[in-house]
């Protein structure tokens, strides 16, 4: 949404402002959307969609060492399979967060035809 989208920004700039020196990474739905525009927020130096978030640290990485941008987004059509996340650790923690599907294959209302337009038809863990 358009208010989302504003407070994304914000809050891009925001953390700009508190740390000039911090490499910032704008991952999700905004960034799939408008990708282009993401990366030419201020401050914007890693770009991913909804898709490589297992990935976000390795593109940071590679933004404080090559010193340029690194925008990488896949269109929604080529996300045929689930991203597993793994968990690594939680200490100190009583729940970890499990995901356990990514994207909607219904078209009822609003929120179903944005989620299949930004993170593609339905894709889940097996049940073995």
């Amino acid at each position: 949404t358009n208010m989302g989208d504003k407070k994304s920004r914000q809050i891009i700039s925001r953390a700009r402002r508190t740390n000039p020196n911090a490499i910032i990474a704008a991952v999700g739905c905004y960034s799939q959307m408008a990708p282009k525009e993401v990366s030419e927020i201020p401050g914007v130096d890693v770009v991913l969609g909804t898709r490589n978030k297992g990935d976000v640290v390795y593109y940071v990485n590679k933004a404080k060492d090559e010193g340029k941008a690194q925008v990488h987004v896949q269109p929604v059509l080529q996300n045929k399979k689930f991203e597993d996340l793994k968990i690594e650790d939680y200490q100190d923690k009583t729940r970890a967060f499990l995901k356990i599907q990514d994207g909607c294959n219904r078209f009822y209302n609003t929120l179903c035809k944005g989620i299949s337009l930004l993170k593609g038809s339905r894709k889940g863990i097996s049940g073995s």
